[in-house]
């Protein structure tokens, strides 16, 4: 499957489970192939979706993460990690409604040790700009805006291997599943 091909998949997304199934599958199909285009893909859709679409589109992301860890390996993991902060707090900010569901789903990442605390809690850092009730500008003194109207803080920048393998004290081999 070509990234067209990906994108158109990724942009009919909705709420039913089948639909978000689907595109997560499509994501899958590009594992052992460059993971990296299918992130890409997703991050891309992300910015001109409709707002309706947001939250499908993260429990995309959830599916395949958490279906990778599981069954599959490391790849899409790795490809996804760096851009997970930006894109949640992409998400956040162009659905304030969402914000606490977006949290959600990356505290689940840390439960199910999808990934590590420490990489989840430097996430949900990430998104704390959000929480407020929707007032005042997102980011708070001192915060990095990037030009792009997304906090990243040096969040995706820090990302390193031991936030594949479920804690902090192991952080040697990521590549094993």
């Amino acid at each position: 499957m070509d990234s067209a091909s990906l994108r158109k998949i990724l942009l009919r997304t909705n709420m039913t489970p089948g639909a978000i199934q689907s595109s997560a599958g499509a994501i899958m199909g590009h594992y052992d192939r460059i993971p990296s285009i299918a992130v890409d893909e997703w991050r891309q859709c992300l910015t001109i979706c409709e707002k309706s679409q947001l939250l499908p589109l993260l429990y995309v992301c959830n599916e395949v993460l958490q279906t990778s860890k599981r069954n599959r390996g490391n790849k899409l993991l790795e490809s996804f990690a760096p851009v997970l902060t930006s894109s949640l707090g992409l998400i956040a900010d162009r659905n304030r409604g969402i914000v606490e569901k977006v949290r959600r789903v990356a505290k689940i990442w840390g439960d199910r040790q999808v990934f590590s605390r420490r990489f989840v809690n430097d996430v949900l850092n990430g998104m704390e700009a959000y929480r407020a009730s929707g007032s005042g500008s997102k980011l708070r003194s001192g915060d990095n805006d990037n030009g792009r109207g997304v906090n990243t803080s040096n969040r995706d920048a820090s990302l390193n291997k031991s936030s594949f393998d479920g804690s902090t004290r192991n952080s040697t081999n990521i590549s094993s599943s």
